[in-house]
């Protein structure tokens, strides 16, 4: 969760998710959700079974 919320945090431009501690992927994928809410997005995960 560490590694994708640094790749959202430099993609977004929001430098606090670098320093936030996520301990459940649903709060993770709210807050791609919300990040444009007016945008459609996709999210493609490629290596599900080592999360």
């Amino acid at each position: 969760m560490k590694r994708l919320a640094g790749v959202i945090a430099r993609t977004t431009k929001n430098t606090l998710l670098q320093k936030a501690v996520f301990t459940d992927w649903l709060d993770l994928f709210r807050v791609i959700a919300d990040y444009k809410p007016e945008e459609k997005k996709v999210l493609v995960i490629d290596e599900f079974p080592y999360l």
